[in-house]
């Protein structure tokens, strides 16, 4: 394991969860659907406190939690091109369109985020003692929460966007009458859409 790169990474995590907090106050913004606001409301407390704890996580490691690298600059510009996009979509007046913009930025940027945790969970089995249990003290009390926001927001961008289409849509999406927490639970979702159109 190259401890190096663990600590770059868990600097990423932290840019990461804390520029989520920003995509989720800006897409809260052009959510339509109060079952929506009502989600992005929860993920962005969620992801606030997700920010937080990655940053007690740096301090229980000896990092330095306002350290620069480049996979925090990286991640910076990426989330001020999606929160652009957003205020883009916004701007054209078309709260149906700016409503589903906002959800497809929210899976880009919780799809970073899974990754990044997955990535920690993995190498908490390769590191000495002490750091592998900091590391799982912090994937535990992120649990399955990461994987939820992930599959509800892409529920909400597929439903939203047939019904732009003028197709058959499901809302609220069936990931949230499933309440769906896993990658097994998204799977099945399919089936139980198709069986409820």
């Amino acid at each position: 394991m190259k401890k190096d790169e663990l600590f770059d990474l868990i600097l990423v995590t932290l840019e990461s969860e804390v520029n989520s907090v920003r995509v989720y106050e800006t897409t809260v913004r052009c959510a339509v659907d109060q079952r929506l606001n009502e989600d992005w409301r929860r993920f962005l407390g969620r992801t606030q406190r997700h920010a937080e704890l990655t940053r007690r996580l740096c301090e229980k490691l000896g990092l330095d939690p306002d350290v620069e690298n480049a996979g925090r600059q990286i991640v910076r510009h990426r989330v001020q091109a999606l929160i652009l996009a957003i205020e883009m979509a916004l701007k054209t007046g078309d709260a149906d369109a700016a409503q589903i913009v906002g959800a497809e930025c929210v899976i880009d940027t919780e799809t970073k985020n899974q990754l990044n945790w997955e990535l920690l969970r993995e190498a908490s089995k390769h590191v000495d003692p002490i750091v592998r249990q900091a590391l799982e003290t912090a994937c535990s009390e992120i649990g399955d929460e990461k994987i939820e926001q992930l599959h509800h927001s892409v529920g909400w961008a597929r439903e939203l966007s047939l019904c732009a289409l003028g197709l058959n849509a499901l809302l609220p999406p069936p990931e949230e009458i499933r309440w769906v927490r896993s990658v097994r639970g998204g799977s099945s979702v399919e089936q139980d859409r198709t069986s409820r159109l």
